[in-house]
């Protein structure tokens, strides 16, 4: 099948079979995925392909067929092609290594570990854990081991000892995005001759690069040594060693003894044959593959499910055939899911088994009873309360206020009678006139039987009695301030001995010869007092550690990726997020809605990409940072595309004035100020958007970041076509290329501006048949990504507000006149150059300036990208690459 080799599996039973034979490659493997549009949301994924099937084995209604009973509705199948660089391929949620026995060699002094690898993501992934490139840990026998942490930073940690552990943790992160195949290193001078050892990290474009440092080295005090250690070197998930699954190519490894020195491990998984389970390497070790890792060039283009089995054949029953559509994740997650309760109702009963009854009184206005999410919780009877009428308590939906003469009771299961905690959420608008009841309940303790908790025009009161109507405790404490602010009011009882500690709001005492008994029933009237106030959420506990958590402010000020891995683990839908937290937008309240509309809440203000997991059915969120100035994933000529366009060059994307309004606060506004496509050039193009922040402050730097993407001056090419079947060269490239990469033109012909031309890949579509492969890939400008960066030659440079040619410049001539008019002057530092320059079209490449006033000298190559011109005094020059603040 040349080539790409492409294979189809189906997923029966618990293993994948391989159904490659059957399908129908005249007819074509169809996929697409990613976004349709610039801008557009990111659909299910799709996969079409017909599978010849005379004998019914795919008719999932056949009783004939050897997988009757296992395939049917959203049978997973996976489609894989091959052709891609062979490398050590670990799929996300696995757990897979390739390993060398222990060796005496690898009783190291100096550690010297360098890797080269290709992660689904250089950061991210899972916030808060690592994940693992090689080590060795045995169990109570550690060594060292090398990981990549979420926020892409590289540590390093050894024992001396085989027990205690000792890390560090490079300074800044790798400078690679997604998908981007690169080399790490680390190195350990256990003694640096001034009583300390120091450990270095560094970065390369392979491992057999030029390694580069990676920020300052991590001098610690003391000497050290690494334990020789038992365990075998491994390469991948590292046994013992408790970090995160993640997708991941690794392509060679070395483990030296010295820094630059001896050579004692030296793992090349690319250069062996696809599908080789053990080899030895240059060292002599002997490496075993384990568990699900695979040493092989196969790549997974999708994992998707199949919704339909419909069989198709000629009336004279001949020709039978089984078009199978297999849809992505997002396509079962759009199919009638019901709305995700609110973040309480959600959060709260995690809380068991400590928690024994719990009634969040979220009931619809016409309510005449309470709904109990626990198991074998009975609902509260409720009589008279506004139900549905209080919406203010952002990590609910409505919730009742309190009328007078309203009633709520029910009945609280047995429960261990030892400690409780009562917990009822309220919102008083104003103080109270007098004290009244806002909640009753009955315990078996001793002596008392029945407790009130009242609020008055200053402080609550906790009441108790005997149950025959003598009082028996009055406590009163003070109050939060009557601020419309809800409470989680939290009465709480511990016993100590034969005494009886009791904590409520500010109020605190130790009760003695007394019980805690337990709770058996709420019943609650309402008096006029409290007329108006929001109650809700009432729990009970059977331990005095209830423990709230952070639903209880609804996670505002959650990040936006990890809103949708926290979401995605609540229901069980698998996501890594890509980029880390601390790069992305703040969330506001989590409000009730359906999954995928709430991870949609979180790209839209981060302004990322929720896209699906290629590998396994899940999602990915990639955070918005990590489309930032990337490296380009693929670069290729112009002539070896099919198609380039036709570019749109029209005002269909243009905005260049945005509002961003927060979901029920401020708005921020910005408009255009300068360039080309200002409301003064081309008139007004406004929208508005509402988005669910965090903070009024974050809207005006949102509107300019989308009024900066809106007001992009350059023709959109909205098509990339290429085959690969004629350029297999591009494979591997195009198999870690996925939604927000980066895609390089060269070489550009005479009727287009020159290049090179940089386009962000919004999605693609492929089609795979006997003869052909084709890709047509779905991009926008990539230029508007491209932001400056700190220390980066080309894009940690700052313009001068405005400068300009001070003399005429002939074609040929390598000294340019440039006069600034506004802003600094450019700088004369040699340490500055070379650097490019955009003379009125033509780009320049400055390698030297001269003159502390303007006019200055600059020194420079000609006709960088092509354009040979002469240029005229007044003709505008600035940076060829304007560093572009992010958001």
């Amino acid at each position: 099948m040349g080539v790409h080799d492409p294979r189809v599996e189906l997923q029966i039973g618990s293993s994948w079979s391989d159904v490659t034979g059957p399908v129908r490659m005249q007819d074509g493997i169809r996929h697409r995925r990613g976004r349709g549009s610039e801008g557009a949301r990111v659909d299910a994924s799709q996969t079409t392909l017909t599978l010849d099937d005379p004998t019914g084995r795919f008719n999932s209604r056949n009783p004939r067929s050897p997988y009757y009973g296992q395939i049917g509705r959203n049978t997973p199948l996976r489609y894989s092609v091959d052709g891609a660089a062979v490398a050590l391929s670990i799929a996300p949620g696995d757990v897979g290594r390739a390993y060398a026995v222990n060796h005496a060699s690898f009783a190291v002094t100096d550690l010297d570990v360098r890797a080269e690898a290709t992660p689904v993501s250089w950061s991210g992934v899972r916030s808060g854990l690592a994940w693992e490139v090689c080590g060795r840990c045995g169990s109570g026998d550690a060594s060292w081991w090398f990981t990549v942490n979420d926020t892409g930073t590289l540590t390093l940690t050894w024992s001396a000892d085989g027990t205690t552990l000792l890390t560090a943790t490079s300074s800044i992160p790798v400078p690679f995005g997604p998908g981007e195949r690169a080399a790490i290193r680390a190195t350990l001078d256990v003694n640096n001759g001034a009583s300390g050892r120091t450990i270095t990290f560094y970065t390369s474009g392979s491992i057999s690069g030029t390694w580069a440092q990676l920020g300052d080295p991590i001098v610690q005090a003391g000497t050290t040594s690494v334990s020789p250690g038992f365990a075998s070197l491994q390469v991948g998930d590292v046994a013992n060693v408790t970090t995160q699954a993640v997708g991941r190519l690794i392509h060679a490894v070395q483990l030296r003894d010295g820094i630059g020195g001896t050579i004692v491990a030296n793992p090349n998984f690319g250069a062996q044959s696809s599908g080789t389970l053990a080899f030895n390497d240059s060292a002599g070790r002997l490496w075993t593959v384990q568990a699900a890792a695979a040493i092989t060039s196969r790549r997974t283009r999708v994992v998707g499910e199949v919704s339909e089995w419909a069989p198709r054949w000629h009336v004279s029953g001949n020709d039978v055939r089984a078009p199978l559509t297999a849809a992505g994740v997002m396509h079962r997650l759009n199919q009638g899911r019901k709305p995700l309760r609110s973040v309480l109702t959600r959060g709260i009963p995690s809380l068991a088994p400590d928690l024994v009854a719990y009634w969040p009184l979220e009931d619809g206005p016409e309510s005449t009873q309470a709904y109990s999410p626990l198991p074998g919780v009975d609902p509260l009877t409720v009589t008279g309360l506004s139900m549905a009428s209080d919406s203010s308590q952002p990590a609910s939906a409505p919730l009742p206020t309190v009328k007078a003469g309203a009633r709520m009771s029910g009945v609280v299961p047995p429960h261990t009678a030892s400690d409780w905690a009562v917990h009822l959420f309220v919102h008083i608008p104003t103080a109270p006139s007098t004290s009244g009841a806002v909640l009753e309940w009955t315990t078996t303790g001793s002596p008392w039987k029945l407790w009130r908790l009242l609020f008055g025009p200053t402080n609550f009161e906790l009441q108790a009695d005997d149950g025959t109507g003598a009082l028996t405790l009055a406590a009163t404490g003070s109050v939060l301030p009557y601020d419309g602010t809800w409470w989680d009011f939290i009465v709480l009882v511990i016993p100590t001995g034969a005494d009886l500690l009791v904590i409520a709001g500010g109020y605190s005492n130790l009760l003695t010869n007394t019980t805690a008994g337990r709770i058996t029933t709420i019943d609650t009237k309402f008096g006029a007092a409290m007329d108006g106030t929001g109650i809700g959420h009432l729990m009970v506990f059977g331990s005095e550690n209830p423990g709230d958590g952070a639903y209880v402010q609804a996670y505002r000020g959650e990040a936006a990726g990890s809103r949708v891995a926290r979401l995605g683990l609540e229901e069980s839908v698998p996501v890594d997020t890509w980029g880390p937290a601390a790069e992305q937008e703040l969330m506001g309240y989590q409000r009730p809605g359906k999954l995928l509309d709430l991870m949609a809440e979180a790209e839209a203000v981060d302004g990322g990409i929720l896209m699906e997991d290629r590998q396994r059915l899940g999602l990915i969120y990639r955070g918005r940072s990590t489309l930032y100035t990337q490296t380009p994933i693929l670069t290729i000529p112009y002539a070896d595309l099919v198609e380039l366009g036709p570019p749109r060059d029209d005002d269909s994307r243009i905005r260049n004035d945005r509002t961003v309004n927060r979901l029920n606060g401020s708005f921020g506004q910005w408009v255009a100020d300068e360039g080309p496509l200002t409301p003064d050039a081309v008139g007004l193009y406004d929208d508005e958007v509402t988005l669910n922040a965090a903070y009024d402050s974050q809207c005006q730097p949102i509107a300019q970041w989308l009024t900066h993407l809106g007001t992009v001056d350059e023709a959109r090419y909205p098509r990339v076509r290429l085959y690969l079947h004629k350029d297999p060269q591009y494979i591997d490239a195009v198999t870690r290329l996925d939604v927000g990469s980066i895609v390089r033109v060269t070489d550009l012909p005479a009727n287009l501006p020159p290049g090179p031309l940089d386009l962000l890949v919004e999605g693609y579509e492929e089609e795979v048949t006997t003869e052909r492969w084709t890709l047509d890939l779905v991009c926008s400008p990539g230029s508007p990504w491209q932001v400056g960066e700190l220390d980066d030659p080309d894009y940690g440079r700052e313009d001068t507000d405005a400068s300009q040619l001070a003399a005429p410049l002939t074609a040929s001539a390598t000294s340019l006149s440039v006069a600034t008019m506004s802003g600094p002057l450019w700088s004369t530092d040699p340490a500055d150059c070379p650097f490019n320059l955009d003379v009125n079209g033509e780009t320049v490449r400055v390698t030297a300036v001269t003159g502390a006033s303007s006019p200055q000298t600059m020194t420079a190559t000609r006709a960088v990208n092509g354009v040979v011109a002469a240029h005229s005094p007044g003709d505008p020059v600035q940076l060829a690459i304007p560093s572009i603040a992010a958001l």
